[in-house]
């Protein structure tokens, strides 16, 4: 009896699974009621506005690195935060770094000419500014952003 009425509700409602398509195609003898959508998101842009530091950073500087890890953390946010600076510094690479999920920290002394640090930030609003992107490689980004992005280019 249970089972009849999982068949049945399986074929007479609408069924949609938010997975890629590119790696779970929708098969097709699946019913019509049956579709695979690939991944949503809101639209974090609608209450969020940049501040003046920042869009007068994105201004003056060409070509910005965006370094962020999302929202995976990390056991030592200090060291490597410190190592991503140095390298910045030594070779002059103007960048953002967000904090975002505590992966990495903005510290008391850095170069604040050449690197800027947000605390979250809406990828859709900032990744088109970007001249590159360091990311942990989180399913929501690389979807939305990686597969067909003009902006931005993942490897």
């Amino acid at each position: 009896m249970v089972r009849n009425h999982k068949k049945n509700a399986l074929l007479s409602n609408k069924v949609i699974y938010t997975i890629s398509p590119s790696l779970f195609p929708r098969s097709d003898f699946w019913p019509e009621n049956i579709q695979v959508l690939g991944y949503h998101e809101r639209n974090k842009t609608v209450n969020w506005n940049a501040d003046k530091s920042l869009k007068h950073y994105i201004a003056i500087h060409d070509k910005i690195l965006f370094i962020t890890f999302g929202s995976m953390t990390n056991p030592e946010p200090d060291e490597k935060t410190k190592i991503i600076i140095e390298i910045l510094e030594r070779n002059k690479i103007p960048a953002i770094i967000n904090t975002a999920s505590g992966g990495l920290i903005e510290p008391r002394k850095y170069n604040s000419d050449l690197i800027h640090f947000v605390s979250g930030i809406p990828y859709d609003w900032i990744l088109p500014q970007m001249y590159a992107l360091i990311h942990h490689g989180g399913s929501g980004t690389i979807h939305n952003y990686g597969i067909n992005s003009d902006a931005l280019t993942f490897v």
